[in-house]
């Protein structure tokens, strides 16, 4: 209702400079070194969960409690569950 009637149009006003400096104008919101960068950042933390699992997979388990052995079972469940969703999205964006 505010966008319709234009109530958030003077405040849209003051902040379009500072909105446009910071986040950029139109549909491209990010220069090819931001892009580059988030590239980068992206492979890096990939890099780090290939390794943590590769590394993980070689570790000596401890005698364990049931309940602790339980709760490691659950976050190993999670972390796969996050891992296959990553996974998903990059497949979808090849296909």
């Amino acid at each position: 209702m505010m966008v319709e009637t234009r109530r958030t149009k003077a405040a849209f006003e003051l902040v379009r400079e500072l909105s446009n400096k910071v986040w950029g104008s139109g549909t491209n919101l990010r220069n090819e070194k931001t892009a580059k960068k988030i590239v980068e950042d992206f492979m890096n933390a990939v890099s780090v969960i290939t390794i943590a699992c590769d590394r993980g997979s070689q570790l000596t388990v401890p005698q364990l409690s049931s309940n602790d052995a339980a709760s490691v079972i659950l976050q190993l469940k999670d972390a796969v569950q996050a891992i296959k969703e990553l996974r998903s999205k990059l497949t979808r964006r090849i296909q």
